[in-house]
């Protein structure tokens, strides 16, 4: 792609807990990378300025946006304050929503809803969108009053996202995107780690802190190892890079991570005053005193990032008279009793008004989280390829926490430490570096294991029984896990690998396909090696969607899928053998499944096998296969246009009674029978111009092998060989 047009680059950093913008123009970044503008955000009252808003969406009952960042925050408090709550949504802090939904195995490709803070539900696409949206109308602004000639179609786009994130969180962001009218053709998504380490590697000696004033900017020279360590508000985010000898940056490990960020924090803290106050005291405070409830929270959220480990001072924090007056009036208790009735007894203290903690108990409250992080980093570690990583660099917004830091540095004392001043912000500007530069990583790797499914004549000696099919007369076996990408294996920027595609469009019923697209089935593994798409811990990932050339299929399609590795992302084409055309293909990512939805899976599997039933994921929408086996394939289809081929739907009502029959059919479940060599399928016909249900018609199939491709309904697409 022609690079002149970027003028200008902005970044978008949505965070778990703020949100922010960065951007620089060509030019400025020609002459000095690092010349990059964010804009400040304050409060009403302007007693607070931060480079980043915090991520809070309000709209009104009819569900029209109104405010973001402190302006809702603002509002909001005004709201609650006279107790209007519920005429209003408030969003705060959205992001990991979406983290847990697709932890829980939910569609997020077809959107889902997420809670306000009241528990009023919304479309979480809408919401992200309108965050996105505000951010790029915000910078549109901006630039208008700077009297800047820039037209937007001259500027480039990159959205950060954690390192954890799956390709379809990565996909939902981008469709956010475009639904907040950014095009998707100037849009880069970029992992924030990754974002991190360009940004640092420019830095001078001087834009670091504490300890690594004794090291130079030659600590990123080529040869050095590194591990990333991005702490933000929701995750953190882990990633293991080298830089080249051509000055890229290489990837050493997978990226890893976890919900381990700031918020989880507050979380702990909210947990020590329900155990010490009870769980419906702290939620009846939470619903009728939000403004008290909210001054409570930024409380803690100041002690965190003022805390002095060395100083081994209580933490001292003001408790709203209406929590204490609230306990006190409800279970008739003091709450110093309480107190010393919770497993704080003696660690918490509560003088005039004021609750202590002891410096003890706030560390406590950082337990899990270090534990976590400090278990991959060893993990890491411990990696063959990582033998050597000899520093550590800490980035975002909560690594600036002196608990957090320092606990890092105990645990791995044979490690140099990099934190640079501003490192909330390392991830927002290495971002814009990136738009202006994106060849910056030489190699990536691969997450999981990708492929597609596959059939292999078959071998008596290496194949099981249950994926034995019959085609052309031919045993051949079924479910091979065709591999494209190994886990763990370094992929270089714009790397391709392929898919051949063949598809057949032969019978009357099947004219109307060639106007739909063809899905190609895209599978994943744990594992580096896996055998069978059906095998244990393979699942489902993708479909790649390739609409027909011009508009409408050939009767005989052959051609192949090359995927390119961009960056973060894939990029889908379809090329015709018989013209050459390219077409662009777009990825359809599935759900992550549970493992009782799994097991649900594999048991149907089981079920269908146990009545002599095999069955096949090649659909008529796509069918794949080898290309020693295209060669035959491809001699003998078109050799004779009339004979159905494997693929090729057939409705009932086209084929006689008793007749003999190859193809692809739509039946229920219990319409199969199957009995010694032969197999009859039962259907009842329904006559659509009378309304009724004609006599039932039975068919032979011609072998004694049936596929199926499996759904989770009754109604099942048979394949009779």
């Amino acid at each position: 792609m022609d690079e002149d047009y970027k003028l200008l680059v902005a970044a978008i950093d949505f965070g778990s807990t703020t949100a922010g913008y960065a951007f620089s123009f060509r030019h400025e970044y020609r002459k000095d990378p690092l010349d990059i503008s964010t804009f400040l955000w304050t409060t009403g009252n302007h007693d607070i300025a931060t480079s980043k808003a915090p991520c809070s969406v309000l709209l009104d009952l009819e569900k029209r946006f109104i405010a973001f960042g402190y302006e809702a925050e603002d509002k909001y408090e005004g709201i609650l304050a006279n107790n209007l709550q519920d005429d209003w949504y408030y969003f705060k802090g959205f992001k990991m929503l979406l983290y847990k939904a697709i932890e829980n195995g939910e569609d997020i490709a077809r959107d889902f809803k997420i809670d306000d803070v009241r528990g009023k539900s919304m479309s979480a696409r809408r919401i992200f969108s309108i965050a996105i949206g505000y951010l790029r109308r915000h910078l549109l602004v901006q630039l208008r009053e700077r009297n800047v000639g820039l037209h937007e179609s001259e500027i480039w786009w990159t959205i950060t996202v954690p390192s954890i994130w799956t390709e379809p969180a990565k996909e939902f962001m981008m469709q956010c995107a475009e639904k907040a009218s950014l095009d998707r053709q100037k849009v880069s998504i970029l992992f924030e780690p990754e974002a991190a380490s360009i940004y640092c590697r420019l830095l001078p000696v001087d834009k670091f802190i504490g300890q690594n004033k004794v090291t130079s900017f030659k600590s990123f020279e080529a040869g050095r190892k590194y591990i990333v360590v991005d702490a933000g508000g929701g995750t953190v985010n882990i990633s293991t890079q080298e830089v080249s000898h051509g000055e890229e940056i290489d990837m050493l490990y997978k990226v890893s991570g976890g919900p381990w960020g700031g918020d989880k924090i507050n979380e702990e803290f909210i947990k020590l005053l329900c155990n010490v106050f009870g769980d419906d005291i702290i939620q009846q405070f939470r619903d009728f005193n939000g403004p008290d409830y909210l001054d409570l929270t930024r409380q803690f959220e100041l002690k965190k990032k003022t805390y002095n480990r060395f100083l081994k001072n209580d933490i001292v924090m003001r408790l709203p008279f209406e929590l204490c007056d609230l306990f006190e009036t409800y279970t008739g208790r003091k709450i110093e009793d309480a107190i010393c009735k919770s497993k704080y007894s003696g660690k918490i203290k509560f003088k005039k008004s004021k609750l202590c903690l002891s410096p003890e108990v706030f560390e406590y409250l950082y337990a899990d989280i270090v534990l976590n992080v400090t278990q991959e980093i060893r993990k890491i570690l411990n990696h063959p390829r990582c033998k050597d990583v000899s520093a550590i660099l800490m980035v975002g917004g909560f690594s600036e926490s002196e608990i957090l830091q320092l606990e890092i540095k105990n645990a791995f004392p044979d490690l140099q430490f990099f934190i640079p001043m501003e490192g909330g912000l390392a991830v927002l500007k290495g971002a814009v570096i990136y738009g202006h530069n994106p060849r910056t990583f030489g190699t990536r790797l691969c997450n999981f294991t990708y492929g597609v499914n596959a059939m292999l004549p078959f071998s008596k000696r290496r194949h099981p029984d249950s994926h034995r099919v019959i085609w052309n007369g031919k045993p051949y076996c079924s479910n091979i896990f065709r591999v494209l990408f190994i886990v763990n294996e370094e992929i270089k920027e714009g790397e391709v690998r392929s898919i051949r595609v063949i598809d057949a469009f032969d019978t009357e019923e099947a004219q109307e396909k060639r106007f739909s697209p063809i899905r190609v089935q895209i599978f994943a593994s744990d594992e580096e090696d896996p055998v069978y798409t059906t095998d244990e811990g393979c699942r489902l990932h993708a479909e790649i969607v390739v609409s027909p050339p011009d508009g409408k299929w050939p009767r005989r399609v052959f051609g192949t899928v090359e995927l390119e590795f961009a960056g973060t992302e894939m990029i889908g084409t379809y090329i015709s053998d018989d013209t050459g055309a390219k077409t662009c293909a777009r990825f359809e990512f599935l759900p992550s499944v549970s493992s009782s939805r799994a097991s649900s899976a594999r048991s149907r599997r089981d079920s269908l096998r146990s009545k002599g039933i095999v069955e096949n994921h090649f659909t008529s929408k796509a069918t794949l296969r080898t290309i020693q086996e295209e060669d035959t394939y491809s001699r003998k289809s078109r050799k004779s246009t009339e004979k159905k081929p494997m693929g090729s739907s057939v409705s009932l009502d086209t084929i006689s009674d008793d007749q003999s029959f190859k193809g692809s059919l739509m039946l229920n479940r219990g319409n199969l029978y199957k009995h010694n060599s032969r197999t009859t399928i039962y259907s009842d016909i329904e006559d659509k111009e009378k309304g009724s249900t004609a006599s039932l018609r039975k068919l032979v199939a011609s072998t004694t092998s049936i596929n199926t491709t499996d759904s989770d309904n009754d109604e099942i697409k048979i394949e009779v060989d």
